[in-house]
């Protein structure tokens, strides 16, 4: 890092580690009760702040709260709630006593004074900011409608943030895209901070149970919905611009619950369900066989082992656990958790079992301090089937076959091994993980707020793969002797970030915030690899068991340092201007690039409190506009020249040259502009939100082949490509009716991605993966589907192709002849985005007298496709019907089986939009008349499914499951003998007292 870096970084050090003792003067308290205006019911939770010295209490049970040790003076007192308009009142306190000050709490559809944690000291109101911030109330969306986990809880709920899952196996994962892809060779992932520490987000771990080195668990999905407050997203570079390098591809800020003052409260949760293969019998593929006597035989797997008595899909139990406590007083507030969760799939070797405990402890020393310390600890073990190629129950029933279901075969009809042979294979991850800050908010003065955060993320994967040398096993493979495959993963991330703010009144109706920051990341990866194969007895299993031996070892370590300025001024408290800077080095830069800096802008401007505004149907209008940059750095390995190990003369050893590296390579470069506005109406019984971004990304990393005469082989990473993301996100919310026995809400949200390739070092496109035709091309989108696509065709008649006949489409529109002669010459033209053009969610809620709550959730996805690799293998193997009954089906279908990769543009990359109803649940509040005698404070019953229907015209079992990683993952959206999201039912108790 630059000598000019660490100086300025030392100096904020300097200022986040001094400042004068809070001054100790005469004291006293605020005190009040909290209630929502409309059934004037107590409200529990409810953050009450004194805004000029950042002091605060959240209302107990029973709506009341306490501020303590408040010098005498004049203040400014706010309530603030999630859902709920903020409610301000002046209060005067005096030395030696209570000042009493009440709030009733109205229901507000846009919180324009909503506090945003993300981003500088002290918080910033809503009505501030000039970008994007999607906020997801996460304590109240797991507390009506259980979900299994932290991307099921995001999935369907911001626009503009896509969850594309991998596999339904239990502990399965998902990628999650924010505003689409914007790099071809880096992350496209998000980052994602827990209580302001940077956590590992790795989206494709554990041992590789699919093909092409493909791993299906999620890091993010360790965490437990039921400790989450809240999540905000940032969508974009406007957004992002303070979290610098890295932050390109978004921002998810994840907040844990906190204590609340009063009296320990209980919470316990037990929930029991089940998951299953929904409508496996008519979902199954029947595939078909043609003798050499001509019958056609066909056969549907799961019909026939569930007649034979040998079911194989069975439902899996589900269960789990979570206890939590929290209370406090004026000096200290806690919550504690503990959870387990078991967790059975469809098949006997998938299964999950994960314990978790949180504590989270805040204390308040002094006027104008709090330090809270948050610890998170989680332990799983995942244990996974095998699929998409790499065998497996699906491999040998979705490839069945009735030439092997005759008479006498031990196969029974599966492709290979039945699937008690598979069960032989025990692959399974375990799984530790610490995740610990300690945040402290030091507020010596009315106008100058500091936050200094450290914290660490501790992640010790071990993966592994075992196949004993099984007598089960080898009835069908007598050879083998078996194996064990060890690779851990070991990642450590190392948190410290200082931020703060300085306040001032330039004039009476003129503010200045002034916010600067230095944030450090650390990042360590250790990676060890051990293979044995051959053990001579059954029952061993270890390494060192095994006849032959290989093993590596390899690390990585990155270093970033950034700062940041910005400064807010206010008019009015209703219109806002901002413009920041943030300055990044990063040990992954080159050795001749210098600092990367980010520039930011924004505006917004609460119309609809101006004098002049007065249109009584408008409760609310803000406009606003943004524009800022992030970047994303290279690789850790990217810029250094390396050497291969060798053995050289007299076995000695030697280097060889490998890689040239780049001493200029700096980062990619995403800037953004981002315009909207968001308004509520008719006595907030209408919300309406609607942004536009628009997004370039340059000097992006591409790989240049290296001219022979510099001794060094292969590629050579340089910053030149251009990349533009655009779209719209729109979010409507309606209350048809509220009133105290009645409330319906809906929720509607709708967005749009569209990318354009503008610049590939001079060429016309990269080609991704040539046999499934993903590229990126210059003038078309990122990860675009380009292969032959057949138009039409003819059989001869005996049912074998006519090539003559054959048509294919051309660029830029119309078809022509696939064949000259026997030459093929058909070209590959466009046939679709793998990303979701456009996707969104319908979501509603029925509550009646606070004594039942009915709520769905349907979300879509439209206008991408995915290559369905289980159709074209299934033509490989010539299982398919329109392989075996050619006349009896379209001549297009059968060519384009018939013709594996050659006519895979027309066969198999499909369109995969889908409407799917992902949640539906029914919840039940007991009465008072029998919680209250038995000291609860609230009890309820919640029967709830998800996965429950899909409308789809996708040509495979799911149109969600895909690769998420290896050789077939990134940009190749494919799909390949894949458990489909399995549908669930689960019924849930919580217990509060």
């Amino acid at each position: 890092m630059t000598n000019r870096l660490r100086l300025i970084a030392a100096g904020i050090m300097v200022v986040a580690m001094t400042g004068l003792p809070a001054i100790t003067m005469a004291q006293g308290s605020i005190e009040g009760t909290v209630t929502e205006e409309r059934n004037r019911q107590p409200l529990p939770g409810v953050n009450v702040v004194i805004t000029d010295i950042t002091r605060g209490a959240a209302s107990d049970i029973e709506g009341n709260f306490r501020i303590a040790n408040v010098p005498a003076g004049t203040y400014t007192v706010e309530a603030r709630f999630l859902g709920y308009r903020t409610e301000r009142v002046q209060v005067t306190v005096t030395s030696g006593q209570a000042s009493v000050v009440n709030f009733r709490m109205r229901e507000s559809m846009i919180e324009m004074d909503q506090v945003v944690v993300t981003g500088p000291a002290g918080g910033v109101q809503r009505r501030a900011i000039g970008n994007t911030i999607t906020t997801i109330n996460a304590a109240e969306t797991v507390d009506f409608t259980p979900v299994p986990s932290m991307q099921a809880l995001i999935n369907a709920r911001a626009p503009g943030v896509v969850i594309m899952p991998g596999t339904g196996m239990v502990g399965g994962g998902s990628k999650i895209r924010i505003r689409g892809s914007s790099s071809i060779n880096l992350s496209n992932d998000p980052l994602i901070y827990v209580d302001g520490v940077r956590v590992d987000n790795a989206q494709s771990t554990g041992p590789a149970v699919q093909a092409f080195g493909s791993n299906v668990i999620n890091r993010l999905n360790d965490f437990n919905p039921d400790d989450i407050e809240s999540i905000e997203i940032l969508k974009g570079a406007a957004a992002a611009t303070l979290y610098g390098t890295d932050a390109s591809n978004g921002v998810i800020q994840i907040t844990t619950k906190r204590g609340q003052t009063g009296v320990p409260q209980f919470s316990f949760t037990s929930r029991l369900g089940v998951n299953y293969f929904g409508n496996k019998e008519n979902r199954m593929f029947t595939n078909y066989w043609t003798f050499p006597d001509g019958r056609v035989e066909s056969l549907n797997l799961v019909t026939s082992e569930a007649e034979r008595g040998t079911p194989i899909f069975e439902p899996g139990m589900l269960q789990g656990y979570n206890l939590n406590v929290s209370g406090g007083n004026e000096l200290v507030r806690y919550y504690v958790s503990a959870d387990f969760e078991n967790e059975n799939g469809v098949e006997p070797t998938n299964s999950m079992d994960r314990f978790g405990t949180r504590a989270n402890l805040t204390i308040y020393p002094a006027t104008g301090v709090d330090i809270t310390a948050n610890v998170g600890y989680i332990s799983a073990r995942y244990n996974l089937g095998r699929e998409a190629g790499t065998g497996g129950v699906t491999w040998g029933s979705f490839f069945s076959t009735p030439n092997h279901a005759q008479e006498g075969d031990v196969r029974r009809g599966y492709r290979s091994f039945t699937s008690e042979r598979y069960y032989a294979f025990d692959d399974f991850q375990d799984l530790n993980r610490f995740t610990s800050s300690i945040q402290a908010n030091y507020n010596p003065t009315d106008y100058f707020s500091n936050r200094i955060t450290i914290g660490i993320d501790v992640v010790n994967e071990d993966n592994r793969t075992i196949l004993e040398n099984s007598p089960v096993y080898q009835v069908q493979a007598p050879t083998s002797l078996g194996f064990i495959s060890v690779d851990t993963r070991d990642v450590t991330s190392t948190t410290f970030d200082y931020s703060g703010t300085l306040r001032f009144n330039l004039q009476d109706n003129i503010t200045s915030r002034t916010s600067f920051g230095i944030q450090y990341y650390k990042r360590h990866s250790a990676f060890v690899s051990a293979l044995g194969e051959d053990f001579a007895l059954p029952g061993l299993r270890s390494v060192n068991a095994a006849a032959r031996t290989t093993a590596g070892e390899t690390y990585s370590e990155v270093v970033s340092l950034g700062m940041f300025v910005e400064e807010q001024i206010g008019l009015n408290d209703r219109m806002y201007f901002t413009l920041g800077v943030r300055a990044d080095d990063n040990s992954a830069f080159g050795e001749n690039f210098d600092v990367v800096v980010y520039p930011k802008a924004a505006y917004t401007w609460l119309i609809s409190e101006e004098d002049f505004f007065n249109i009584p149907q408008i409760s609310s209008l803000r406009l606003r506009a943004a524009y800022g940059q992030t970047g994303q750095a290279p690789g850790p390995f990217a810029k250094f020249r390396t050497y291969n190990p060798v053995t050289g003369i007299n076995d000695a050893p030697a280097l060889s040259p490998g890689l040239l590296g780049n001493d200029d390579l700096g980062p990619e470069r995403t800037s953004e502009i981002d315009l909207g506005f968001e308004g509520a109406f008719f006595d907030e019984r209408l919300s309406f939100e609607l942004s536009y971004y628009n997004a370039t990304t340059k000097d992006a990393i591409l790989f240049r082949d290296v001219a022979p005469s510099t001794g060094f082989a292969g590629t050579q990473p340089i910053n030149i490509g251009e990349i533009n993301n655009w779209g719209w996100e729109a979010v409507l919310g309606f209350i048809p009716v509220r009133n105290e026995d009645i409330r319906w809400d809906m929720n509607i949200t709708f967005a749009t991605n569209d990318s354009k390739v503008k610049e590939l070092d001079g060429e016309d496109r990269i080609i991704a993966d040539a046999l499934f035709g993903v590229e990126h091309r210059v003038g078309g989108p990122l990860g675009g589907f380009y292969h032959v696509k057949l138009v039409s065709a003819e059989l001869n008649a005996d049912g074998t192709t006519n090539n003559a006949s054959l048509m294919c489409a051309v660029p830029g529109g119309g078809s022509a002849p696939c064949f000259d002669g026997t030459t093929f010459v058909a070209e590959r033209v466009f046939i679709g985005p793998g990303i979701p053009k456009y996707e969104g969610a319908f979501s509603t809620s029925f509550t009646f007298r606070n004594m039942l709550r009915f709520g769905a959730t349907l979300d879509y996805k439209l206008g991408h496709y995915k290559f369905d690799n289980t159709n074209r293998v299934r033509g490989v193997f010539g299982i398919a019907r329109e392989v075996n009954l050619p006349l009896e089906s379209d001549p297009v279908d059968v060519v384009g089986l018939r013709g594996n990769y050659t006519y895979s543009g027309s066969a198999h990359i499909n369109d995969a939009s889908f409407a799917r109803l992902r949640e539906v649940s029914l919840t039940y509040f007991f009465p008072s008349s029998i919680t209250s005698p038995l000291g609860i404070r609230r009890a309820t019953f919640t029967l709830s499914a998800r996965n429950v229907y899909t409308w789809t015209k996708y040509s495979g079992l799911d149109p969600e499951t895909m690769f998420l990683g290896g050789g077939r993952g990134g940009f190749v959206q494919l799909d390949q003998n894949a458990l489909p999201q399995l549908n669930q039912i689960v019924g849930t108790v919580n217990i509060r007292f």
